[in-house]
C-alpha cells in the first residue's frame, strides 16, 4: 500500500501555531516565518500549487517513503504541543534536601571551629579529688560547674566535701585556652 506523501511547503509550526515552518517533503526544517508574514524569500520555493485548498499538515506518525525516520512532532487533536518536561518534583525535592543538608553540615563545622572551648567539670572534679587525696585527706565529693570557658584568667569555685562532712572550696584559675587549670583548696 502506498502512503500519500505530504508535499514540501510552509505549514503551521507544530511547536508554535503563531508561526510557520517549512516542510521539505521529508522532515521539518529550521526555517521559520511568522504566520502573519510572507515566508522568507530566501526559503526554498514552494512547489507549484495545485488548485484547491492548502495542503494538509503531514499526518501524525507519517513516515515519508523518501527518507525513513521519525515523523516530525505534531500537535495532538487539541492543537497544542505537550509541555516540555522540566525538572520533576522529586528532583526538586532532592535538590532542596541536599542543599539543606549541606547547610546543616556547614553550621555544625562552624560551631565546632568557632565555639569557645569549655572546661570539663567531671574531669576537673577527679583531678581535684586525686590531688587532695594525694596530700592524705579523704574526699567525699567534689562539685564543679560545667561549661566554664577555657580562657586565660577565668576564675570559678568548686565545692569540696571532706571526710566527716567538712566543707572546703577549691578556687580554680584557668591558665590557657587548652583548659589547663590551677586550683587552691581553702
Amino acid at each position: 500500500m502506498n502512503t500519500p506523501q505530504t508535499p514540501a511547503g510552509w505549514y503551521p509550526d507544530p511547536e508554535n501555531p503563531s508561526r510557520q515552518r517549512y516542510w521539505d517533503g521529508a522532515s521539518w526544517t529550521d526555517q521559520l516565518s511568522d504566520a502573519a508574514q510572507t515566508p522568507p524569500s530566501d526559503a526554498p520555493p514552494e512547489p507549484a500549487a495545485a488548485p484547491g485548498p492548502a495542503p494538509p499538515m503531514p499526518p501524525v506518525g507519517h513516515e515519508p517513503a523518501v527518507a525513513p525516520g521519525p515523523a516530525p512532532p505534531m500537535p495532538p487533536a487539541g492543537g497544542e504541543m505537550p509541555a516540555k518536561k522540566g525538572r520533576s518534583p522529586l528532583k526538586i525535592i532532592l535538590a532542596i534536601v541536599g542543599g539543606l543538608l549541606a547547610l546543616l553540615i556547614l553550621i555544625i563545622v562552624a560551631v565546632a571551629l568557632f565555639a569557645p572551648t569549655t572546661i570539663d567539670g567531671d574531669k576537673l572534679e577527679g583531678k581535684i579529688q586525686d590531688g587532695i587525696e594525694a596530700d592524705g585527706a579523704k574526699v567525699e565529693s567534689v562539685e564543679c560547674p560545667d561549661g566554664e570557658e577555657a580562657k586565660k584568667d577565668v576564675k570559678f569555685d568548686c565545692d569540696v566535701t571532706l571526710e566527716g562532712g567538712v566543707k572546703a572550696t577549691a578556687s580554680v584559675t584557668v591558665l590557657n585556652e587548652d583548659g589547663d587549670v590551677n586550683y587552691q583548696v581553702q
